[in-house]
């Protein structure tokens, strides 16, 4: 019996379902829909296979009832070229996005919620059976600021109290 676990989706209602294929590595998949007959199948579909060349047929998807795959093995059938992810970078990349969200909501500043978001990613590790040394250098590898920064461009600025427009836009 092969089970998955579930993360938040940052794009999307439905959550990312994330099988581990050992210790270090792991595969992501994607809410693709659900079953005609009986509600309880979900289907996702392979983030990595879509990765290969973002053509969605031929990837391979999942059949999932809960958390339990129930058509046969994850691993077999992928893409040629589908590499698994790394679980500790997924781990870390989970933590950079609710630090991201948090400063984009206002709930916080840069800072706090780098530090906040890194104590509590660190402190999951054990329970995540996630290296806390890859973890720590996987948070390193690409900065918060840098994601903040690529967000910027999609926020619109609001109006100022006297109806002026924004510094940002002169």
């Amino acid at each position: 019996m092969f089970k998955v676990e579930f993360t938040r989706s940052v794009k999307g209602k439905h959550p990312i379902a994330r099988f581990r294929l050992n210790r270090e590595e792991c595969n992501t998949y994607c809410y693709v829909g659900c079953g005609r007959k009986d509600n309880n199948i979900t289907y996702y579909g392979c983030n990595q296979c879509k990765g290969v060349d973002r053509n969605a047929k031929g990837c391979k998807q999942i059949h999932l009832n809960g958390t339990v795959i129930v058509n046969g093995d994850p691993s077999i059938g992928h893409k040629e070229g589908c590499k698994a992810l790394r679980t500790a970078v997924v781990h870390a990349e989970d933590y950079k996005r609710r630090a991201s969200k948090e400063v984009r909501v206002g709930t916080t500043t840069i800072g706090n919620a780098r530090l906040h978001n890194h104590s509590l990613m660190l402190a999951t590790c054990d329970e995540a059976d996630v290296d806390e040394t890859e973890t720590r250098k996987s948070w390193v590898l690409k900065s918060l600021n840098s994601r903040l920064n690529k967000n910027k461009v999609m926020r619109v600025a609001s109006i100022t109290e006297t109806g002026d427009l924004p510094q940002e836009l002169k």
